[in-house]
């Protein structure tokens, strides 16, 4: 039976556990990370892990939603803080979404690994977590209402237009069989797709 930790040491083993953990997610995958690769460099025992977290995939959830916060900022910085067109803003913030998953460590990991997301989606940490983010996305949120109240976005539930902002999420899982000359045009395209839905509705209407 593994021995008891004192606070301090269950602080420290826990700040260890995220270090590694971000380490050897962004290099080898969370498939290809198992238990012992994260205990090992601790120097604690396998059954010890069940103490901190109920499965890596927990670990892994908690290191995204703590990047979070920063996502959020980076891609409202460069979209819906840097220009008053709704609709400019909506095609800015998806490409950047789209950037921050193929560029972040991390998030790569889900490109790689596609399962990866079907793992956390089943595990009640990440749902737990997903909750949690909710008041993150309010700037987001207060945006669309705002624009709503202006009629220059469709009306909806702006969760519900959050939602079909992330479905952009779906091409970068399937960019090593499109043609690399064709994905920017088809990023592009898509963007404008989106953005074009979420606000010409509204304009006609608003005439």
């Amino acid at each position: 039976m593994p021995r008891a930790f004192t606070e301090q040491e269950q602080e420290q083993i826990h700040d260890r556990l995220l270090e590694v953990g971000g380490e050897l997610f962004a290099r080898y995958g969370l498939k290809k990370t198992n238990i012992g690769d994260l205990t090992e460099p601790l120097g604690i025992a396998k059954s010890s892990f069940y103490r901190f977290y109920d499965s890596k995939e927990a670990l892994y959830a908690e290191l995204l939603m703590r990047r979070f916060p920063a996502m959020i900022d980076r891609l409202m910085a460069v979209s819906f803080e840097a220009t008053d067109d709704i609709r400019e803003a909506i095609v800015r913030y998806l490409k950047a979404l789209v950037d921050l998953i193929e560029t972040d460590e991390l998030a790569r990991t889900l490109l790689v690994e596609p399962q990866t997301v079907a793992q956390l989606m089943a595990k009640q940490n990440f749902k737990d977590l997903q909750e949690q983010s909710g008041p993150l996305l309010e700037p987001l949120y207060r945006v669309f209402r705002e624009a709503q109240s202006a009629g220059k976005m469709v009306e909806d539930d702006p969760q519900v237009l959050v939602q079909v902002l992330e479905l952009i999420t779906v091409l970068p899982l399937y960019k090593q069989g499109i043609d690399p000359a064709k994905y920017p045009a088809l990023l592009d395209t898509v963007t404008r797709v989106i953005a074009d839905g979420l606000t010409c509705p509204a304009r006609r209407n608003h005439r």
